[in-house]
């Protein structure tokens, strides 16, 4: 049992909230959640495990916890962000916060599917299964690899 729970919390953390995906595809969530990033609906902090319904009954098979929001990618490569987007992180094309998971229109960004998603204290980025690296959110100091410093900015490189 010990060794089934730290592979839970290695999944995706961070200094305030945890997101795990166990082998059986539940969702759970605790921690801080004042931004509801928790997918609970409230904007209370949770200390013990909460099952969450995915958006639309999709199947997650990624989730992954920014600076206060949740990132999750369904088996269609769809994917969904909540919480806070001060700086565009979620890839809204917005800064209002998000209260609850909404599907991140991705036409036209994606031509192919994702195989990973990660994010920063204010960005995003997303490895397409082209291995195309697509960054979204703040570039204060050059985090998403391109030169300028303004948010919502998509910047898009391959690497091989």
């Amino acid at each position: 049992m010990l060794v089934f729970l730290l592979l839970l919390l290695s999944s995706a953390n961070t200094s305030t909230n945890t997101t795990v995906l166990p082998r059986y595809q539940h969702l759970f969530s605790w921690g801080r959640n004042e931004h509801k990033q928790l997918l609970d609906g409230r904007a209370s902090t949770r200390s013990v495990l909460y099952k969450i319904t995915p958006p639309a009954n999709k199947n997650i098979v990624q989730a992954t916890v920014g600076n206060q929001n949740t990132f999750l990618i369904t088996t269609d490569d769809e994917m969904y962000c909540t919480g806070w987007n001060t700086y565009g992180q979620c890839g809204l094309g917005h800064a209002n916060e998000v209260n609850e998971p909404k599907k991140l229109d991705t036409s036209g960004l994606l031509v192919s599917g994702i195989k990973s998603i990660t994010t920063g204290q204010y960005h995003t980025m997303v490895l397409t299964k082209q291995n195309q690296v697509i960054a979204w959110g703040r570039n204060r100091f050059g985090g998403l690899g391109g030169t300028t410093k303004f948010t919502f900015l998509i910047f898009r490189w391959n690497y091989d």
